[in-house]
């Protein structure tokens, strides 16, 4: 963890710790890459010259969230509607983004300390250029709902460990 004395302890994170919770997936290429692009849903920090950028909880989560949903073939810019989805579908409306974003960290399944969370990501069976075919849903459910919500499905469906996320981001970041 590197502390820069003027950094606010939300921003304690960095690219190579991302890179670590990743498996070498998100890059620091990649990760100024989504700056760039504006592809990030949660706030980043303001950069300062000459120092690295360092990367809030949320920032972290949504980067290992963002490397899951590519890795089942989303493209960024569609892993970042589905961190705004995700809130949307927790709090029963949608809204304005920027209070979108503060709610990102409330969800329950993000919490510190949360257990027995997945993801699960359902599309459908066909396929289209760049996309993992279409999004029906992504939405949580607990280990002991999961056996019953994978039962007869006809469509594909990506599971995604976010307790297991939450514990090893936790665990670098204190």
């Amino acid at each position: 963890m590197v502390k820069h004395s003027n950094d606010s302890e939300q921003y304690r994170f960095t690219a190579k710790q991302i890179g670590e919770l990743t498996d070498g997936r998100v890059s620091l290429k990649t990760l100024n890459n989504w700056v760039a692009k504006k592809q990030w849903f949660t706030e980043l920090a303001p950069s300062e010259k000459g120092r690295p950028r360092l990367f809030s909880r949320a920032n972290v989560i949504e980067a290992v969230l963002a490397s899951y949903f590519m890795m089942a073939g989303l493209p960024r810019s569609g892993a970042s509607t589905l961190m705004q989805l995700l809130v949307v579908n927790a709090n029963g409306s949608g809204g304005w983004v920027g209070d979108l974003r503060d709610k990102f960290e409330l969800l329950p399944y993000l919490r510190p300390r949360s257990k027995d969370w997945h993801l699960l990501l359902n599309c459908s069976e066909e396929r289209e250029s760049l996309t993992f075919g279409r999004l029906d849903e992504i939405r949580a459910v607990s280990t002991g709902a999961l056996a019953n919500e994978l039962s007869g499905s006809t469509s594909s469906t990506i599971v995604i460990p976010i307790s297991a996320i939450i514990a090893r981001i936790d665990e670098i970041g204190s």
